[in-house]
């Protein structure tokens, strides 16, 4: 397993401090900031037009910067082929979803974490506790600065506070790490634009089951080649662990479901390497097959 691309950060600007354990098993990591690229100062009225950025646009975005950088083959034909693994949280795992649909040759393996194949609405009483927080979020000032910067931090502590489920939530070192992703960009714009995208997507489960879950398909040909795993929270607030059951057993063919009982949609420390294992693991699957392909072309 060469590349390990997504877990990029979420939508609201979670820091990510795990992809080091993927690191140390050499795996190359990208993490690609396209959903907040030039977010660094608001867009002029003139500029910011009408259309949504879609999450199929962000999916191809992503094709096209792993076909620049060279790491994987346009042609995709034979064991040979660069492919890559797909690791997508959140709003990641839902772009990552589009990616396979349009992109699935090119993809050795596909790990969702903490997201949905549609837009769910979280349960009454989870959903005031983080729509109370949102409306605590401290408005833009007009030349950012640094009580602004400390307020956004704040904000950021309380709102995955609200989401980090029954595990230990780590003030001090979420702080730290969270100081380190305002300093580089504390514009807040990208937020509402993503949501907007999300908001915007239709429900994926009718393309994704005809192409990876089909009744009597082939692989190749309504079942998926690539293993696919599904990472999930038992106790997260926002997409509830129903979400990643519908993506396992409806969506994709032979999936594997993996609940971690008390991980909200904020996952802490303690679930790092459970969760880079899995990638890995998963990783190494897409190789096997790649390989027994190799040896007998009509084994999915």
């Amino acid at each position: 397993m060469d590349d390990a691309v997504g877990e990029g950060p979420e939508p609201s600007g979670a820091p990510l401090p795990h992809p080091p354990n993927l690191a140390r098993t050499a795996v190359r990591l990208l993490q690609s900031q396209m959903g907040r690229a030039g977010s660094a100062v608001p867009l002029p009225a003139f500029l910011r037009g009408t259309l949504a950025y879609t999450l199929r646009d962000l999916a191809r975005d992503a094709f096209e910067l792993l076909r620049r950088l060279d790491f994987l083959d346009a042609d995709a034909a034979g064991p040979a082929a660069r492919r890559v693994n797909i690791v997508g949280c959140s709003m990641g795992g839902m772009i990552a979803q589009h990616f396979v649909l349009d992109y699935g040759r090119h993809v050795n393996s596909l790990c969702l974490h903490a997201t949905c194949a549609d837009l769910v609405c979280p349960a009454a009483r989870h959903l005031r506790t983080v729509v109370g927080v949102l409306t605590d979020k401290p408005p833009p000032p007009p030349c950012g600065g640094a009580l602004y910067k400390a307020e956004v931090v704040d904000f950021k502590v309380r709102f995955f506070q609200a989401l980090c489920g029954e595990l230990p939530f780590s003030e001090d070192e979420f702080r730290r790490s969270m100081r380190g992703a305002v300093e580089r960009c504390a514009y807040e714009g990208g937020l509402e634009r993503q949501l907007h995208a999300i908001a915007a997507d239709r429900d994926r489960t009718p393309l994704l089951r005809h192409a990876f879950n089909r009744a009597g398909g082939v692989p190749g040909d309504g079942h998926n080649r690539f293993p696919v795993l599904v990472l999930h929270g038992g106790a997260d607030a926002l997409l509830m662990p129903s979400c990643a059951d519908h993506l396992a057993c409806c969506c994709f063919h032979q999936a594997k479901l993996t609940i971690l009982p008390r991980m909200g949609h904020y996952f802490p420390p303690c679930t790092f390497v459970t969760i880079a294992d899995s990638i890995l693991l998963n990783g190494e699957e897409g190789n096997d097959r790649v390989c027994r392909r190799a040896r007998n072309p009509g084994d999915g």
